[in-house]
């Protein structure tokens, strides 16, 4: 991966009681709003070259209490980001 790349996330989670979920984006201190949507994309600058680029996606119900504070569950990736040619 280079700066200049796309990467497009679709992020698949239920829950139990059948209620509506929320997602965030979450890499290099960055958090995105909450959003009803499960679909995330992440153009590639060369602000994120790195070994490991490790990008999160945090999925929480709309009831009052969290299995982890803010969320109930997550899913993490991690890219190798290359310079540019």
């Amino acid at each position: 991966m280079r700066p200049g790349d796309v990467v497009d996330f679709l992020i698949t989670a239920s829950d139990p009681l059948g209620e509506s979920l929320q997602y965030r984006m979450r890499y290099m201190m960055i958090n995105s709003a909450w959003q009803d949507s499960n679909t995330f994309s992440l153009r590639v600058t060369e602000r994120e070259v790195q070994k490991a680029l490790v990008v999160s996606f945090e999925i929480k119900s709309q009831r009052e209490f969290h299995a982890s504070s803010e969320y109930d569950d997550f899913v993490e990736f991690s890219y190798e980001v290359l310079p540019p040619k």
